[in-house]
């Protein structure tokens, strides 16, 4: 459709699970979504995701996001 998109972080979930903001922008207009994008992660702040036990369990990665099996 030549419509492009961008996933922006949001925060986390009640469990903990990242959440994400999807933009998309006006066809051909990647420049304008990088903007917007730059803009909602400047209004948001940085994300930090502690990744959830469970999910490292569920994956078998360790939760400091090295992502070696345990």
């Amino acid at each position: 459709s030549g419509h492009p998109t961008l996933n922006v972080p949001a925060g986390v979930d009640s469990n903990g699970l990242p959440q994400s903001l999807q933009l998309i922008g006006a066809r051909f207009n990647e420049s304008g979504l990088l903007a917007a994008g730059a803009m909602f992660e400047r209004v948001l702040g940085p994300m930090e995701y502690p990744m959830p036990e469970r999910f490292c369990r569920i994956f078998a990665i360790r939760a400091d996001r090295s992502g070696t099996p345990d």
